[in-house]
């Protein structure tokens, strides 16, 4: 994430996106909605991984929802 911050100020794309009329809320949730994807995928396989091997007997529900919001924890 924060190499995709910098190569983004290198290369100066939010300013030309406000230039053609980009709204900063429009731009932060198209960060928000993306990282969140990946961070769903990320604690979905985690979950998975944990339960086949180190938890057998939790509630699969839980510890993902554990998992994803620790990733969205993350963003902040």
């Amino acid at each position: 994430m924060a190499y995709a911050l910098l190569e983004e100020k290198e290369k100066k794309i939010k300013e030309s996106m406000k230039i053609m009329g980009l709204s900063d809320t429009a731009f932060y949730l198209s960060w928000c909605i993306h990282y969140g994807i990946i961070y769903f995928i990320i604690a979905l396989l985690t979950t998975i991984l944990l339960l086949l091997t180190i938890y057998p007997s939790s509630n699969f529900v839980l510890v993902l929802i554990w998992y994803f919001l620790f990733c969205l924890n993350l963003m902040v």
